[in-house]
């Protein structure tokens, strides 16, 4: 019997051992959304994908579904975010909100491209603003992540934090701007959820 082999970029969000040998993976991925994942043998030392499948990095992953589980076939780094997130205790604490609330309210195994992008966008920018921006940067994501899941509709006020994907000086200084307005959205939005 053959399995189709599906690619596609992800984020893997956590690990945790299964059995002696096994690990599974929540990932979330730009094809499928949140899945679980297994990687077989993946704890032996001679294992290829060990070094590859750590949390917070983002990889190329091949899967394939089997009864009830998708499991990893091959993966390939393409970006070890976690490495930058050990140095700093600042953005392990904004990435870890951002995750938590992905894994909240994301539905398992549905595709959001968008999503995907807009995590990515927000990761990859928590490295390269100063500490005293650092909310600024999360406060965007989340409310483009409530704004991909249909909880937040398009506004007016707040049109240009959805809309431009690289988080510039001027979305920054208008995130600082309208802190209430967009705490408020995203405060009301969460209520919404009912999570």
């Amino acid at each position: 019997m053959s399995y189709h082999i599906y690619t596609t970029d992800a984020l893997i969000l956590k690990t945790a051992p299964a059995g002696e040998r096994d690990l599974s993976l929540l990932v979330f991925t730009k094809d499928f959304g949140m899945l679980s994942v297994r990687a077989r043998g993946i704890r032996m030392m001679q294992s290829r994908l060990r070094a590859t499948l750590q949390e917070l990095s983002f990889v190329r992953l091949s899967l394939v579904r089997g009864k009830g589980v998708w499991r990893v076939t091959s993966a390939q780094l393409v970006d070890a975010f976690f490495r930058k997130v050990l140095r700093r205790s600042d953005i392990q604490k904004v990435f870890g909100n951002i995750v938590s609330l992905l894994h909240r309210l994301s539905p398992e195994a549905e595709e959001n491209h968008t999503l995907y992008i807009v995590l990515h966008h927000g990761i990859h920018q928590l490295c390269s603003v100063p500490e005293d921006r650092l909310v600024f940067v999360e406060y965007i994501t989340v409310l483009r992540m409530l704004r991909c899941l249909g909880y937040v509709g398009d506004t007016k006020t707040l049109q240009r934090v959805y809309g431009s994907m690289p988080i510039d000086q001027e979305v920054l200084q208008e995130v600082e701007n309208k802190k209430q307005l967009i705490i408020q959205t995203i405060n009301e939005s969460l209520a919404a959820t009912q999570l």
